[in-house]
């Protein structure tokens, strides 16, 4: 024993001792962290490590210094004991020290590169993914907490609600999950409860996990299908997925555009068994996954843009007149009907933007005012366009831009008061208009555009009569929903008022808004990563 560890070797065990000692001193979990380090940074087995944090404590206990009570004490010899003595007093001085101190650091500065390498790879090809840490007295009695995050990503994708859930045995939910790594793919399964206990704090358990994880590796989950698949990310180079991305919708858009009649495109499912068919067949279970994950998810965009660019070879006519004219037209061409639904306009799942030129602003959402909100002192859209409302010809309107940049010549501007999370429309003499909550807008930007297709056009007038050159599309997901009321204080994302009644007198309003807009140079401030297509 006294042989085979080095001056290096010694002098990080007995510093995690030292550690591992003042902490039992005050009563907090010791041995979970340092114990565990030792055994991978040292490179050696636990019966090793643990050999020689009882001699060190045998050494300590013999010499009245503070020890660890409940580590029994080993049987050690003279020359060992010099070398813990030594090493235990020259502290940091010791000469194999900064070589000890170099070798650990490298280690774990390597592990979080890794973590970090694989975490900036899944977010860039669009995995959303939550992250746990599993710790020594969590994998001994099988137990993990549901953390926020990973209670979040449950809840978004519809898997688990623990807020719902009973506590005790009797509510505990069983459901499929998978080790995935390199070399691995297995089948396991996820328990899911809140015991009786203390406020019934939300837990997770998988069958196996010991044998998948160890202590403090970072763990990622990913929902796909209703089960759970866990990649370790601290022990896994998963840097390969970006370009297997790359890869796969190569392959995908390949076979969209083998079709060559519109309608079969229109049926997606009819593209799903040749596109099995393209997958590269290679013997690596986290490709096979991908191949899957991605299809499920990217199969919607890609059948909506081969259709885009089937209807993009010829100029699209006009079917209507304004800023809405151009949707129109292209959701006409694309076979989508004309409805007021607050759903995504292509299968409920993908909203489809468009305007003319980079330079227009595009529509994020409409979403009218909190009526009931005590800082706000209008209650209705009428009631505003009487105060602030102008005549035109027969009609009485009130179309303006409101900013928090400058007062419109209507006299209203933007506040967000960041301390109550309120957006305020104010009136430069009049005070208080109306209100927003922070929360009813992030909402309701995440629920319009969890994905979107934003299509730039060229309008072109032929005999009086408009078409619509489509050059590109700009494909976002899952938006930044906690940057939209900075963009708004910023001037960067601005509200339209559409509020029209006609004919004036005690007519009906009719209310096209309150339209939250953004230009789509912007885009990119709002919504991560966003690919750009070209369609001609």
């Amino acid at each position: 024993m006294s042989q085979d560890w080095s001056d290096e070797e010694l002098l990080a065990a007995v510093r995690a001792y030292k550690e591992m000692a003042r902490l039992a001193a005050t009563g907090e979990p010791y041995s979970n962290i340092y114990y565990k380090k030792l055994v991978t940074s040292l490179n050696r087995t636990e019966t090793s490590v643990e050999s020689c944090l009882q001699k060190i404590s045998a050494v300590l206990c013999e010499g009245s210094q503070s020890v660890i009570d409940d580590l029994k004490l080993g049987c050690v010899d003279e020359g060992f004991k010099a070398r813990i003595l030594a090493v235990y007093q020259d502290g940091d001085h010791h000469l194999g020290f900064s070589k000890s101190k170099a070798k650990i650091s490298q280690l774990l500065n390597d592990k979080n590169i890794l973590v970090n390498r694989n975490r900036e790879c899944f977010s860039s090809v669009g995995i959303d993914y939550a992250i746990f840490e599993p710790t020594i007295a969590g994998l001994k009695k099988s137990i993990l907490d549901a953390t926020a995050p990973v209670r979040t990503l449950f809840e978004l994708e519809e898997f688990h609600d623990f807020s719902s859930q009973g506590q005790g045995g009797i509510h505990k939910k069983i459901k499929s999950a998978f080790f995935v790594g390199n070399s691995i793919f297995s089948e396991t399964s996820v328990s899911l409860y809140r015991p009786k206990t203390k406020s019934g704090d939300p837990r997770m358990w998988f069958r196996g996990l010991r044998e998948f994880a160890k202590p403090e590796d970072q763990i990622a989950i990913v929902v796909f299908d209703n089960a759970l698949y866990l990649f370790n990310f601290s022990e896994n180079d998963f840097s390969y997925v970006e370009s297997e991305f790359k890869e796969l919708r190569k392959i995908n858009l390949s076979a969209l555009m083998d079709v060559d009649n519109f309608s079969k495109v229109i049926d997606g499912q009819a593209l799903i068994s040749k596109q099995k068919d393209q997958y590269p067949q290679e013997n690596n279970s986290v490709v096979d996954f991908l191949s899957r994950y991605f299809f499920s998810k990217n199969s919607v965009a890609d059948e909506l843009l081969n259709k885009l660019r089937i209807i993009a070879k010829k100029p699209i006519v006009a079917k209507a007149v304004g800023d809405t004219a151009i949707g129109m037209a292209i959701e006409a061409a694309l076979g989508i009907p004309a409805n007021s639904s607050k759903k995504p306009d292509y299968q409920g799942r993908i909203e489809i933007k468009s305007g003319r030129g980079a330079k227009n602003r595009s529509t994020l959402f409409a979403q009218v005012p909190d009526w009931l909100h005590p800082e706000g002192k209008y209650r209705s859209s009428a009631d505003v366009l009487d105060d602030f409302g102008y005549k035109r010809l027969d009609d009485f309107k009130l179309y303006c831009t409101v900013s928090t940049q400058k007062s419109n010549s209507q006299g209203l501007f933007f506040v967000y008061d960041e301390s109550a999370d309120l957006l305020i429309e104010k009136h430069n003499k009049l005070g208080n208009v109306v209100v927003w909550t922070g929360k009813t807008l992030r909402n309701r930007l995440l629920e319009k555009h969890a994905e979107t297709f934003w299509i730039n056009a060229r309008s072109t007038v032929i005999d009086d009569v408009e078409y619509f050159e489509l050059i590109s599309v700009t494909h976002t997901k899952k938006p930044l929903i906690n940057q939209l009321l900075p963009l708004i204080k910023a001037g960067i994302v601005t509200m339209d008022h559409l509020i029209k009644r006609k004919g004036g007198g005690k007519a009906s309003v009719s209310e096209k808004g309150p339209l939250f807009k953004i230009k789509k140079k912007d885009l990119a401030l709002l919504f991560p990563a966003p690919q750009v297509y070209l369609l001609r």
